[in-house]
């Protein structure tokens, strides 16, 4: 799992389903950033092309306890998927831009370092 942001607050979490455990897929999560109508986008080392590139919708998003919970996933028999992972293994800096109505919510860049090790144990 790749993580923005700190565990006890607002952050994100990108997690991968290995096919041990059933269909591959790439889960998205964010808790208390982002709400229906943000746009969130994923790219790797400072790129223009975003990997990812989502408008949170309704069926995304919920409010807990927490604050806002968004979840989406993407299949492992996509060509997304396929592309993410690979960009995933070449790249050395993993960067998520959250915003909503124009502001921006959030920004971070993580290492992908030790990566590709991660991904092939599971």
């Amino acid at each position: 799992m790749l993580m923005f942001g700190p565990p006890d607050g607002r952050h994100a979490t990108i997690s991968f389903s290995p096919a041990k455990a059933g269909p591959d897929a790439i889960v998205v999560s964010t808790v208390r950033v982002g709400v229906a109508g943000s746009r969130l986008q994923l790219a790797i080392d400072r790129s223009r092309a975003t990997l990812i590139d989502r408008i949170l919708s309704t069926e995304d998003c919920r409010f807990d306890d927490k604050g806002s919970v968004c979840t989406f996933g993407i299949a492992g028999d996509t060509p997304e998927y396929g592309a993410i992972v690979d960009a995933f293994k070449r790249g050395l800096n993993l960067h998520i831009e959250l915003t909503n109505a124009g502001s921006t919510e959030m920004s971070e860049d993580i290492s992908l370092r030790g990566f590709t090790k991660a991904y092939n144990a599971l």
